[in-house]
Order: structure tokens, then C-alpha cells, then sequence
């Protein structure tokens, strides 16, 4: 997993996101962040800068300063939302999806719509914080990949 400049965030690669809209997160970051395969992930709204979504788990919620959105947004820590149904809170969106054993999870349409996503493109997976993951779509991160010479693997 490099690490693009000193001090700066580290890159665990890059996530395609295919024709069923699917994508894949890497082996890596689902170890760190004790994602559970074949369970329920958290989604929330990144920042606008990077675009993209962040990843998290209602474990990580439960365990950070930000437990309170656990009885704030029940519904979707609860899972009684339905699947990718966008709920808003504090100028971010929060929902939940499946991820399978191998280590992918299935976007619908309308959420990749909301997020200015499209198949085919490449998101950036980048350790944000203890709380969640992120899979950007653009932002100054991607210029410094790009000046790199680290080789990041594509997911």
C-alpha cells in the first residue's frame, strides 16, 4: 500500500466499478477496517473535494465519537431502510448495502447517479480515518497519484 507523499494518506489501489455495478474493495482494506464479508456496510457521502463514498460498518460507528448517528439514523444503522435508500443527515447521505464473501459490493443506479458515478470508472481507495474508508472519484489525490511513480494495483 504506498503512501503518495510523506505524511499523506495511504492508497490501498484503485476499485473499478463494473458493467453490474459492482466493486470490488481490496483483501487489505477489509482486513483493517474488520469488514465483515457477506454482512451489511455502512455508506455515507464523502467530501465533495474527493467525491466518491466512504465505507464504515455500524461496529466502527458504535465504537467512535460519532456513536450518537447510530439512534439518529436508526432506520439505516438498523437496516430497516431500504437497501441504498439515501437518507440525509448534516449535508451527507447515509445508507447500507451487502457486501459478498469475495469482497464486493453491488451499487444500484440511482446511487451512482447521485454520485456522479459512471461504469467503468475508477475510484481510489484511500484510508481516511478509523471510522471509515474512502473510494474517491477525483480531487488533488488523484494529481498526486498521477505524479507518482508508486504502482498501485487495480482492484
Amino acid at each position: 500500500m504506498p503512501q503518495i507523499t510523506k505524511g499523506g494518506k495511504f492508497i490501498y489501489g484503485w476499485s473499478l466499478i463494473n458493467e453490474d455495478y459492482s466493486v470490488y474493495l481490496p483483501p487489505q482494506v477489509v482486513r483493517e477496517y474488520n469488514i465483515n464479508r457477506s454482512g451489511k456496510i455502512i455508506l455515507m457521502s464523502s467530501s465533495k473535494i474527493t467525491g466518491g463514498f466512504c465505507v464504515s460498518s455500524k461496529k466502527l460507528f458504535l465504537n467512535s465519537k460519532l456513536s450518537s448517528l447510530t439512534s439518529k439514523l436508526g432506520d439505516v444503522f438498523d437496516y430497516r431502510t431500504e437497501k441504498e435508500e439515501l437518507i440525509f443527515y448534516n449535508d451527507r447521505f447515509f445508507t447500507w448495502t451487502n457486501i459478498d464473501e469475495k469482497g464486493s459490493i453491488r451499487l444500484n443506479k440511482k446511487t451512482l447517479d447521485y454520485l456522479e458515478l459512471k461504469v467503468s470508472e475508477r475510484l481510489l481507495v484511500i484510508r481516511s480515518s478509523s471510522l471509515a474508508f474512502t473510494l474517491g472519484a477525483k480531487g488533488p489525490i488523484f494529481e498526486r497519484v498521477a505524479a507518482s511513480k508508486a504502482e498501485i494495483k487495480v482492484f
